[in-house]
């Protein structure tokens, strides 16, 4: 298909089918460019000619006599009954002419001051029913067509494609959208609403769509609209987003809210977090990601220093480290590893399949009430797997609502945060603990660091007060005796 020069990103097919090439994104680079011609669209043989002079439409031309202004006045009774009778009367003694509007004037049917708002009109409405050709062909002619003494509508193009191309963009339901995109005019003047004025601002330089939500504040879905609109106006273009520094800084030194963060993503198995990318980065900086963090975070880094005694719990993350990258860069190599791990369980359940066996019956019988025997469950998991801390957390928060236990659970509790100063869930249980000890001071600022750990942890959204939150935390039977009133 030849095209009409047009620029690096802009590129106007000289022709083709609308199906293939829609009106608005034909339209869009017209009035970007300044482009003087006609678009002329088929359908069988109806053809309508849109007449551009310096990137505006002035007229609407068909060889249909129902689209022309006169007729389509007169059928959609946009005039008076007597005006539009005797309208109707003169047109019948008309000529063929498909421009009318002169006519229209001369003969005192439509006031001078009222035309042009009613040329606009009658030239949106054309285009909006030619963009619902679904079988039509369009050719592009660059060229001047003398109009002569005939009104014109002067409607910028770019105005009228923004408005076929929201339309269209609000019919759309799963839009698949760039990766990244990047604006390729300015802004100023352009008949933009506020959001997409705040997207064209936004990405004067490439820029990744993830990226580009969290600087306006916004989700995907809400960006999906207005860039839907402005990628087929050809106001935005895809484009690749920058690579960005993949990994973590191995230069800096360590603090103990970074190891904190690392873990925690181990413990939930955040391939992002442990790997400190965003969501959707190429290959390659994934691999580059993952040698900075086996560097990082080894564990040997770990034998001496302000964190040794904290080496248990890297080995731990570390090996999930590999698990996860084996399963972005490998995936059949990851199920058939699991695959093996399920078989070798079958064979011979481990000390953590026994545990988590007792677990449920522990949480079953906590459901039905039966709270001395829950606890007899969980002691029998760490029988079977002393290491089991969500056996030992829900033990603590059964022997809470006993009295004569709860110092007994106090004591493990500072335990385990002692020993897993990152996992947020310790933290809050001993938070529930301490509350119903009367150390609401200790507890608050127990709370306060869970939140830097894992701000929507629902156990700490229902302590500081929200609804939804303690709703969910009462689902837990261990939780829901001893969650503060």
């Amino acid at each position: 298909m030849a095209g009409v020069a047009a620029g690096p990103e802009l590129k106007i097919p000289r022709e083709g089918r609308l199906a293939a090439h829609p009106l608005a994104a034909l339209l869009g680079p017209l009035g970007l460019l300044g482009a003087t011609g006609v678009l002329d669209v088929q359908k069988k043989k109806l053809v309508r000619r849109f007449v551009l002079r310096e990137g505006r439409l002035l007229a609407a031309v068909s060889n249909a006599r129902q689209d022309r202004l006169a007729e389509w006045l007169v059928e959609g009774g946009r005039l008076g009954a007597e005006a539009g009778e005797r309208l109707a009367a003169a047109l019948a003694d008309a000529g063929e002419s498909p421009l009318v509007g002169a006519w229209l004037l001369r003969e005192g049917h439509v006031p001078a001051e009222g035309l042009p708002a009613l040329l606009r009109e009658h030239l949106v409405e054309l285009l909006r029913e030619t963009a619902a050709w679904g079988d039509a062909t369009f050719r592009v002619t660059p060229g001047r067509l003398d109009l002569g003494a005939e009104p014109v509508a002067d409607l910028p193009a770019l105005e009228v494609a923004l408005l076929l191309a929201r339309e269209e963009a609000d019919r759309m339901k799963r839009p698949r959208l760039p990766e990244g995109v990047r604006r390729v005019v300015e802004p100023e003047g352009l008949p933009l609403e506020d959001d997409e004025r705040r997207l064209v601002e936004a990405a004067a330089e490439p820029v990744a769509l993830d990226r580009l939500g969290e600087q306006l504040g916004t989700t995907e879905a809400g960006l999906a609209r207005p860039l839907l609109a402005l990628l087929r106006v050809g106001l935005l273009v895809p484009a690749a987003p920058p690579e960005e520094e993949a990994g973590f800084d191995l230069d800096r030194e360590m603090t103990a809210e970074e190891l904190d963060r690392w873990l925690a993503a181990a413990r939930t198995r955040d391939v992002h977090g442990l790997l400190g990318i965003r969501p959707g980065a190429a290959p390659g900086a994934v691999r580059q990601a993952w040698y900075k963090a086996v560097r990082r975070f080894h564990p040997d880094r770990f034998r001496t220093g302000p964190f040794a005694d904290r080496r248990s719990e890297v080995e731990e993350a570390f090996r999930v480290l590999h698990e996860v990258y084996e399963e972005l860069t490998d995936p059949a190599a990851a199920a058939a590893r699991k695959k093996q791990v399920l078989a070798q369980e079958v064979r011979q359940p481990s000390a953590q399949a026994v545990a988590a066996r007792w677990r449920e019956r522990a949480r079953q019988a906590a459901l039905e009430g039966q709270r001395a025997d829950a606890v007899d469950c969980l002691e029998k998991a760490l029988e079977a797997h002393p290491d089991d801390v969500d056996a030992a957390r829900d033990l603590c928060l059964l022997l809470l609502g006993n009295p004569a236990r709860r110092q007994d659970a106090l004591r493990r509790l500072a335990e385990l945060a002692a020993k897993y100063p990152a996992r947020a869930d310790i933290l809050a249980a001993r938070a529930v603990g301490l509350f119903r000890a009367g150390k609401e001071r200790e507890a608050e600022l127990l709370l306060d660091r869970v939140e830097r750990l894992d701000p929507a942890l629902p156990l700490l959204r229902a302590l500081r007060g929200d609804p939804s939150a303690r709703a969910r935390v009462r689902e837990n039977p261990f939780l829901a005796p001893v969650l503060p009133r």
